[in-house]
């Protein structure tokens, strides 16, 4: 007796345009030659990925352009093509490549104008000395629930005192950089958060257990320590003035804001 069967064929390309076909076809190459060849180095030994992001932005790949060619595909596939093409090499370098995307995409949404000139640019580094990022958003004892979250950014002279503890970023430790979401409000709470931009090296910020993991071996992951944090005015994302506006609104509840965590996921 014959049945039915259901055949899915993930390279089935027929619903794809050229730009999309070449851009999957690529992606592929590049991944079973350069990361599928080198996958059981990161994941056995948990090796720092560096070298291989540093292979990436020497190939064109891991920089600012690569991003936003793939965030220019209005039907929203770009990027998912990129992501399956690269995990088919391996997953866990797939994703240490490819994390600026939740930045980046914080950045495009919420950024001001001058945010933008001084922190895009910069913040994956140069072809020759790439930089490494983290999106810091989970807690402790709230997961990823943003009514739970505790960390808090106490206004201050030209900027905020940050404290609390983050679990699961990406990239602890390592990043040269680090979006951390905060609480500004204990009245308004979750609706008064925002996300701060803190440089490695700022006095108070401190890293914990790093987590030994089951897979995704080859990105680390672990807690972040925000102890008196200092993060001047012009590096909350979108800008001191329009956060506090924002604040202002939000108590005389005239009016409703995107949340940057929730817009950006």
């Amino acid at each position: 007796m014959e049945t039915n069967k259901l055949i899915y064929d993930a390279r089935d390309h027929s619903t794809l345009n050229d730009k999309q076909i070449e851009l999957s076809d690529f992606i592929r190459e590049y991944s079973l030659g350069k990361l599928r060849s080198k996958a059981h180095i990161y994941d056995v030994d948990e090796a720092n990925t560096y070298e291989m992001i540093s292979e990436a932005a020497n190939d064109g790949i891991y920089n600012i352009d690569f991003f936003k060619e793939a965030f220019s595909d209005t039907s929203g596939l770009s990027l998912s093509i990129i992501a399956e093409e690269f995990a088919y090499g391996d997953a866990g370098l797939a994703l240490s490549i490819l994390y600026p995307a939740l930045p980046l995409t914080l950045l495009y949404l919420f950024a001001n104008k001058e945010q933008e000139d001084r922190i895009l640019p910069e913040l994956l580094g140069k072809k020759d000395a790439p930089k490494i990022t983290s999106f810091a958003a989970s807690e402790p004892n709230a997961g990823s629930d943003l009514g739970s979250m505790s960390t808090f950014a106490e206004k201050v002279d030209g900027g905020y005192l940050l404290n609390g503890r983050k679990r699961w970023a990406g990239n602890t430790g390592k990043a040269d950089s680090y979006f951390v979401l905060a609480n500004t409000d204990k009245e308004i709470g979750k609706n008064s958060q925002t996300f701060f931009y803190i440089e490695k090296g700022t006095e108070g910020l401190s890293y914990e257990n790093l987590y030994k993991k089951i897979g995704l071996r080859s990105i680390t992951n672990g807690d972040i320590i925000l102890e008196n944090v200092f993060v001047p005015d012009n590096n909350i994302i979108g800008g001191a003035e329009y956060h506090l506006e924002k604040l202002e609104r939000l108590r005389s509840k005239k009016g409703k804001f995107p949340h940057q965590a929730l817009s950006t996921f």
